[in-house]
């Protein structure tokens, strides 16, 4: 009873934060949100330790630094946050904080035009939740592969939120996942996976920073039992209300499903390097070790996605 209790009570915390925060405009939500962060990165003391340590051992920077640089990443987490719930007040101009390359904006509206599916792959990278509104709004739909939250009004809560911006995710775990996926692909939509998490899902050792992580292989997957293109990149905040978002061909064939895997994380790494505040350091991105992830990870619904007639 006392856990019930305490998720309905963070439940419906969450939910008047929700409504508070959406009292405001856009850029003062993104400040205030930032506000609050910052006081997270006092109050939350175990993901901010990791965050700091994880930053002094695969960075290398000094302690102040790496302290630095979390205390922004949290703040950078509430903006985030905070720009997302707010922004059903910009869709209207959404163009103005949120670039999309031309580059990947001719490659969606090509493929989208023959009615070809596309493999699209990011990471908990900048403002992951304002990419997929924003992408949406924009004509370049993705349905996202995402899991479902520890409290099923949790996850009608996010999910109801990314209706409302024609953001639709696929839960892992759903009995009708892989004929949902083959049904998407059918038609030519694409398909998204965040895969810098450490997730009991199929995923194999690939280089991250230098240090092996488990990470999910069900991209690479995806497009080799379809023969799709992989596309790989995500969104960087370059300004302090401004967002850019770009995405690169996967530069190798993906047959070999962690090798693929890997080329997608040497991609995303570069993009966390150059902006080191913007990834969730706070994640134990390196728990699973090789002696445990065959015993520990079940089989993926991914696995069962039948292949093209």
């Amino acid at each position: 009873m006392g856990k019930k209790l305490k998720n309905t009570a963070i439940y419906w915390l969450i939910r008047a934060a929700i409504w508070f925060v959406r009292l405001f405009p856009y850029e003062a939500a993104s400040r205030f949100g930032g506000l609050l962060g910052r006081f997270a990165f006092h109050l939350i003391r175990g993901d901010r330790r990791r965050a700091e340590r994880q930053l002094v051992e695969r960075l290398g920077l000094e302690p102040a630094e790496a302290r630095q640089t979390a205390r922004r990443l949290f703040e950078h987490l509430g903006q985030s946050a905070a720009e997302a719930l707010c922004a059903h007040k910009i869709v209207d101009r959404l163009d103005q904080y949120v670039e999309i390359s031309p580059e990947f904006r001719a490659l969606a509206d090509e493929r989208l035009n023959k009615g070809e599916s596309l493999v699209v792959v990011t990471g908990h990278i900048g403002n992951w939740e304002l990419m997929a509104l924003a992408l949406a709004h924009a004509g370049i739909p993705v349905n996202t592969i995402a899991s479902a939250s520890y409290d099923p009004r949790l996850t009608e809560l996010i999910d109801s939120f990314r209706r409302s911006h024609q953001v639709r995710a696929l839960l892992r775990g759903d009995p009708e996942l892989t004929a949902k996926i083959a049904s998407i692909i059918g038609s030519g939509g694409f398909i998204g996976f965040l895969i810098d998490q450490d997730t009991r899902v199929r995923g194999d050792f690939v280089p991250f920073f230098d240090k092996p992580a488990f990470t999910p292989t069900g991209a690479a997957f995806v497009a080799d039992r379809f023969g799709l293109d992989v596309v790989v990149g995500g969104i960087e905040r370059i300004s302090r209300f401004r967002h850019r978002i770009h995405f690169v061909p996967l530069d190798c064939p993906t047959d070999d499903h962690t090798a693929a895997t890997a080329a997608m994380t040497r991609h995303l790494e570069v993009m966390v390097r150059r902006y080191p505040w913007q990834w969730v350091w706070m994640h134990n991105r390196w728990k699973t070790k090789r002696v445990s992830a065959a015993a520990s990870v079940p089989p993926d619904d991914l696995g069962e996605v039948a292949g093209p007639a």
